[in-house]
């Protein structure tokens, strides 16, 4: 009673208003049943009951079949929620995994790229989009018009998986009432989950008479975590279809749908390619899209091991079956990792252990290079604990580049439980690992910078126009001494601007831009290095094409991290009184000072004494980053010099301290905009011939226009008025070369040197005149007069000096 009062009270406001509209049809056939009576008979007062019975079980069996079918699109609405990529455990079709009289389990002898090609799919997928499931009555009479064409087995396999994988089972409607034996009744009973994908196709593929067996066992399916131990949970089914006279792997459900945007809530991201994170992860249980995915259709059992694990070891049609222990270890290996042919040289194991917080993950490349990147994690769940506020977990990953391999190097500042994601460009999964970090950690520096490309040469070098030449620097890694120069041999691939920059995590770029040059002799480029201190060093190099202009931006070819072969610190256990206070005065100035050169010198007496880390040094460089580059902005802000202040712009938008300085980069880019407007007014001027100019000066009684404009330019300029009355003081102005040259002069002006008053007298002067008459007296007098013109009108609309928070009129 209480659960059919509940399900009755879930009507809707259409049910309501179906169920008046029927009843009023009723009514009208009660009326007309009525008049067909024999005389007499409709007054009878049987009659009446006979009638409302009648329309009560009317009534029941309406509700009946509004509740059945509200159950069933509830029931399908959960299938397609049901993100954990499992077939149901039970079936209303049961039939048996195989037949007795289908050739043993074997392991094929061929890959599937040799016996599976696109001319394959050509005729089968096009016939499988025709074929309606409504149009047959049959699963026999379906499989005919399907494969009746096909002329080889894997056409017709292909056909048969092909369809399947087009009638988006859960995504389509069905009738309230369907034959279940019927293609479309297979159909609605797998939408509602109570008939596998397994099964399906099973009945399928033996209609076709082709064998297929029902496989049982563990998948590591959207449920599973890398490194989790416990995999009983996840039961599933798949199929092996004998095709081209060998077993093969079909997985329909994972071929024909996926689940996006599931998430556990466990994980933190804090870091992606070197940029820092803190992007907690909400719990969700996504989303079961329909899809195609040939990868697991005719899937080499080889890749599939390290998925999918039968109960019976001889279906994993290996010449050599996996344990269950190994099945449980290895890491999580998703489809482009086979796709690309990648191989794990270093141990393949999906949990890695650090040593003192660090460890390395390499990967052999496969027949094409493939650029790799990564995703860390941090588990707060398994950790106990979220990240420590003072712990940015950013350049603390790098790809390494060698001749035959990629290789990750971890160091991790902090312990507990991690996650390395390796992803391609397109930022697809490759394969997963979980990291645990010990508490025995060394106090690790992050790396000196952050690159998408890595440490040593690699695909992008030779892209950006780079062939490095010298065999000792063809990896990520230089170690040299403080004393020692090296040089860094490169072929030019082409016509190339090169920037070279050497970076270190508390010595500024101005600092260090003296050991580091370069110099290129007809096609090669030599780069010499040197370093100022003991340390750890990036080498940067861009490049930029000649041919493509001005505006084309440097691109990182490649990087070096480049160390100093010294002996690590060793932690004694104790300290000393001074030891003491220098660890004090360095958390003092880096709390308090603005100065970053203090807070250098306090760094680099604590370096010198090799005091342990324990945080200071992170704190540090971190505080010596952010005052310099908010240092370079107010520098760049208060000379108002166009490229030092994009430079300045540059870094600090590239900087891990962006959102910090966001007021100031917003007001620099005012700024910029402004001087760049400026300088606009300085174009026809610029453009003048230098003997357009000489004109000028060589008038010995020039009109009075003429004087009068270039007396108004003098005066803009800084020059006193009582002087430009006499023609033969502009002639000696114009005449003055360097710094003191006019067009110079005028190419570096800014309306901060103009005060309003003189501003407006340089105005006064050349009000009488006009654009067109003095163009037509001289063109450069007409290029001066504009540009007189503008600048008057810009006068004091930005003046004074910037602190870095306010503008001072």
């Amino acid at each position: 009673m209480g659960n059919g009062a509940n399900k009755a009270s879930t009507l809707t406001t259409e049910d309501k208003k179906e169920d008046e509209k029927e009843e009023e049809k009723d009514n009208e056939e009660e009326e007309e049943w009525d008049e067909n009576l024999p005389n007499g008979y409709s007054d009878m007062p049987i009659q009446g009951q006979m009638k409302k019975r009648f329309k009560n079980v009317v009534n029941m069996t309406r509700i009946a079949g509004r509740m059945l079918k509200a159950q069933e699109e509830r029931a399908i609405e959960k299938g397609r929620q049901n993100t954990s990529l499992k077939e149901p455990e039970r079936e209303e079709i049961v039939i048996p995994d195989t037949m007795y009289m289908y050739p043993p389990a074997r392991p094929p002898k061929r890959k599937k790229k040799d016996v599976f090609h696109e001319s394959d799919c050509i005729l089968a997928d096009a016939v499988a989009t025709r074929v309606d499931a409504e149009s047959v009555n049959t699963i026999d009479e379906l499989v005919r018009e399907l494969t009746i064409k096909m002329k080889t087995d894997l056409q017709k396999l292909r056909a048969l998986f092909m369809w399947l994988g087009v009638q988006r089972i859960r995504h389509r409607t069905y009738p309230t009432t369907v034959d279940p034996s019927t293609p479309m009744g297979h159909l609605k009973r797998m939408a509602l989950g109570r008939v596998s994908y397994a099964v399906m196709f099973t009945l399928l593929c033996r209609a076709a008479k082709l064998p297929c067996v029902i496989i049982r066992g563990i998948a590591k399916s959207a449920s599973y975590e890398v490194g989790d131990k416990n995999v009983d949970s996840l039961r599933n089914m798949w199929n092996a279809v004998y095709v081209s006279g060998e077993w093969r792997f079909v997985f329909p459900l994972w071929a024909l749908s996926a689940v996006v945007g599931k998430t556990t809530g466990d994980w933190t991201l804090v870091e992606s390619k070197g940029d820092p994170m803190r992007e907690r992860q909400e719990e969700s249980a996504g989303e079961s899209v329909s899809q195609v995915d040939d990868y697991y259709f005719l899937i080499d059992p080889e890749e599939f091991c390290f998925t999918c694990l039968p109960d019976e070891e001889k279906w994993q049609l290996l010449k050599e079956p996996i344990s269950k222990r190994k099945f449980i270890r290895v890491p999580y290996l998703w489809p482009p990792y086979f796709q690309y042919g990648l191989h794990i040289s270093t141990k393949f194991d999906s949990i890695i252990k650090t040593k003192k917080g660090k460890c390395n993950i390499a990967f052999k490349p496969g027949p094409v290079f493939v650029p790799l990147s990564y995703e860390l994690f941090y588990n707060h769940k398994e950790s106990d604990r979220d990240i420590p506020d003072d712990i940015q977990l950013e350049r603390y990953v790098a790809v390494m580049n060698e001749a035959d391999k990629t290789n990750f190097v971890l160091r991790l500042p902090a312990d507990g439980v991690f996650k390395l994601e390796v992803v391609d460009e397109a930022k697809d999964w490759i394969c997963f690992f979980k990291i645990w970090c010990d508490e025995n950690i060394e106090p690790w520096d992050p790396y000196p910078i952050q690159s998408t490309i890595g440490f040593g040469p690699c695909k992008e070098t030779e892209n950006a126009g780079l062939k490095v030449e010298t065999l000792a620097y063809r990896n990520g890694v230089i170690t040299m001494t403080k004393k020692q120069h090296i040089q860094i041999k490169f072929t030019l691939l082409r016509n190339l601007q090169i920037r070279t920059e050497l970076v270190h995590n508390t010595i500024s770029p101005a600092e260090l831009q003296n050991y580091v040059s370069h110099k290129i002799l007809d096609n090669q480029l030599t780069v010499h290095l040197a370093l100022p201190q003991n340390g750890e060093y990036a080498l940067q190099i861009y490049t930029k094409d000649k041919a493509k202009g001005s505006n084309e931006e440097f691109r990182n070819a490649c990087n070096y991290l480049v160390e100093t072969d010294v002996k690590p610190r060793k932690d004694k256990g104790w300290e000393n009184a001074r030891e003491k206070l220098i660890r004090q005065r360095l958390d003092e100035s880096t709390s308090t000072s603005k100065d970053p050169k203090e807070i250098k010198k306090a760094l680099q007496t604590f370096n010198d004494l090799e005091l342990i880390n324990h945080g200071e040094v992170d704190r540090a460089q971190r505080r010596i980053g952010y005052l310099e580059v908010k240092s370079r902005l107010r520098d760049g802000i208060n000379r108002r010099h166009v490229e030092v202040l994009e430079e300045a712009l540059r870094r600090a938008k590239d900087s891990e301290y962006r959102d910090k300085v966001e007021s100031m980069i917003e007001d620099g880019e005012n700024l910029l905009k402004y001087l760049q407007h400026i300088k606009l007014y300085a174009h026809d001027v610029l453009a003048l011939q230098r003997t357009t100019v000489s004109e000028i000066h060589r008038y010995n009684i020039p009109k009075q226009s003429i004087h009068d404009v270039m007396k108004a330019t003098f005066l803009v300029l800084g020059e006193q008025e009582v002087l430009l009355e006499e023609w033969e003081v502009i002639q000696d102005l114009l005449r003055k070369a360097g710094r003191s040259n006019v067009l110079y002069k005028i190419e570096h002006f800014d309306t901060i040197y103009l005060d309003n008053e003189t501003a407006q007298r340089a105005a006064d002067i050349i009000s009488p005149y006009d654009k067109s008459n003095l163009l037509e007296a001289s063109a450069a007098a007409g290029a001066f007069y504009v540009w007189v013109y503008n600048i008057t009108k810009e006068v004091l609309k930005w003046t004074g000096y910037y602190d870095g928070n306010a503008k001072t009129q």
